[in-house]
């Protein structure tokens, strides 16, 4: 992350989290704004943020899109962001691909890559080697220029020449990466085809399954912990496979009382929590590695959904559940006042 911190909406905001400091990740549509408007309570809740001395990344599954264009959206709508502060699925998939798998591969990774502008540009800015899936069939044959990898992301113009390429790839060895696993993607005039159906028809064809990037997955919460300054935390999560690492801890009633932390334990001595609408991938983001979460319904998720907590599964509750982001910010900022704007 850059030294110096975005202001919020005109709060001056400089440096790392202070010792009382709030460590925030966060989702973005349906938590932040919807479309082309922001949220209520959000720009309340980013000023009392910045003002308290707290620090914020924001992470999506969507890796149809750059950092930049995140911040310049969030920036267009009155939350001034740098790209920094912003982690895609195909962040996290490029600190993979340039970390951890060409460590196991011992030279660096050469991707056939399925997905659109967002991730192909985030890939090649990371220094990955990549072939989309046209050039990878035509040298299928070549052995000295062998695909180590098979990168999918949400790709709207998907085929079976592609699915072709990808299934022969995997079934050759290629390590199967999968950005996110959404089985659905929100568009402006219903629900499409998000990037969980492109992997399970791969994962079809090839037999292999996918190791996945972004959330609830483990490499997009590192590279969160990492931008915070908090890459220390990343050894003490919970081991790979590892869920409801705090199942004994109850989760709060939307009736907390305001301006009190009761519910939300702390992370390692850190005051880290993950704020998101979706039960199945932010909450359990946060469950699967054992740091506290808030569940806001502006998003997908309806009151009607956490009538009852402790109906979910384990995996699916959060600590708190609040209206939107005013209502968190009145919790643990009781001086930022209501939800407004």
């Amino acid at each position: 992350m850059a030294e110096g911190r975005a202001s919020a909406g005109g709060a001056a905001a400089s440096g790392k989290a202070t010792g009382a400091g709030w460590h925030f990740i966060l989702d973005l549509d349906g938590v932040v704004y919807r479309e082309k408007e922001l949220l209520p309570g959000a720009r309340t809740f980013f000023q009392a943020a910045a003002a308290e001395g707290s620090d914020w990344v924001f992470v999506t599954n969507n890796s149809t899109r750059t950092p930049a264009s995140f911040a310049e959206r969030l920036t267009g709508l009155g939350i001034p962001t740098e790209p920094e502060r912003v982690l895609t699925s195909s962040v996290a998939t490029a600190r993979y691909l340039r970390g951890p798998l060409r460590e196991e591969l011992g030279h660096p990774v050469r991707a056939m890559v399925i997905g659109e502008t967002g991730l192909f540009d985030t890939l090649q800015e990371a220094g990955i080697e990549i072939v989309d899936a046209g050039g990878a069939w035509a040298e299928r044959n070549a052995r000295d220029r062998a695909i180590d990898a098979v990168v999918v992301g949400l790709d709207t113009r998907f085929d079976y020449s592609k699915l072709r390429a990808a299934c022969h790839f995997i079934r050759q060895g290629a390590i199967f990466i999968g950005t996110n696993p959404d089985k659905t993607f929100p568009y402006a005039d219903g629900i499409g085809p998000g990037c969980g159906a492109l992997l399970a028809a791969v994962e079809a064809c090839s037999g292999k399954s996918p190791r996945l990037m972004g959330k609830p997955g483990r490499p997009l919460l590192e590279a969160a912990l990492d931008r915070l300054g908090l890459a220390e935390l990343v050894s003490t999560l919970p081991s790979t496979g590892a869920s409801a690492a705090r199942s004994a801890s109850e989760p709060s009633s939307p009736a907390s009382s305001p301006g009190t932390t009761r519910g939300l334990p702390s992370f390692q001595g850190k005051r880290v929590l993950i704020i998101g609408d979706r039960l199945d991938t932010d909450i359990a983001f946060a469950r699967r590695h054992g740091l506290p979460s808030c569940l806001v319904l502006t998003g997908v998720t309806s009151p009607r959904d956490v009538a009852d907590l402790e109906a979910l599964p384990g995996e699916w509750r959060p600590d708190w559940v609040v209206g939107d982001l005013g209502e968190l910010a009145a919790r643990l900022f009781p001086s930022a006042g209501g939800s407004g704007g």
